[in-house]
């Protein structure tokens, strides 16, 4: 597992009105995408941006302390070969073994954050998250140890966890585990929200047609 950062002239960061702790995100883009038939962190969000992009500046403007993605050495490669207007403090993390699954990416992301009192966990394969989203996980926590939001009785994305559940994924020996039977040990709270964008999953080439339309629709 490697590491190395991309810089780009987008620096400064926008402030937050929330008093924030250290919370920084994880964005997981290493998957092999082989039903998308292409890197779904490419793939463009709106005019010049895409859905790495807008994921990035969502969690900049939100804030957090950090912002790492986690990407697969062909998505590296692609990154060095395009320009993404990304923050400075945007670390790109590559994962080596992509095969072994999303649980394995979480762990790369993660060693790069190990001090933080919160971590948003990303997928990258649903752009639509907004600020107002991410004010309310994180004033929704407490004294519980992760928040999700929960639309219509249905848990969507992003994870927030807090500096326990960091540790202990960090301290996971298996790479196999599934993220949402890892948390099951820890107590939990559900951020209710009206917001069905919570549940998008985009991982088809025809899934990302649909989405498109009804954006433009919209």
């Amino acid at each position: 597992m490697t590491l190395f950062t991309r810089q780009t002239a987008w620096s400064g960061r926008t402030d937050n009105p929330i008093e924030m702790k250290k919370t920084s995100a994880l964005i997981l883009a290493a998957g092999l995408s082989n039903r998308m038939g292409q890197e779904k962190f490419a793939l463009e969000y709106s005019s010049g941006v895409t859905f790495l992009e807008q994921i990035v500046a969502q969690y900049h403007k939100f804030g957090c302390n950090k912002i790492v993605a986690v990407v697969n050495p062909k998505g590296k490669n692609l990154i060095c070969q395009v320009t993404l207007r990304l923050p400075v403090e945007v670390v790109i993390a590559v994962n080596a073994f992509p095969e072994q699954g999303r649980f394995s990416s979480i762990k790369t992301g993660l060693m790069n954050l190990p001090d933080e009192d919160y971590v948003f966990i990303q997928n990258v394969d649903n752009p639509e998250i907004t600020i107002d989203l991410l004010s309310a996980l994180q004033n929704n926590l407490n004294e519980a140890d992760y928040t999700f939001p929960l639309y219509h009785g249905k848990g969507g994305h992003p994870v927030l966890v807090n500096n326990r559940i960091v540790k202990a994924l960090m301290n996971e020996n298996t790479d196999d585990l599934n993220l949402k039977h890892f948390l099951s040990r820890y107590k939990k709270i559900e951020t209710v929200v009206d917001d069905p964008a919570v549940l998008l999953n985009i991982n088809t080439a025809e899934e990302y047609q649909n989405w498109r339309k009804k954006k433009m629709i919209i």
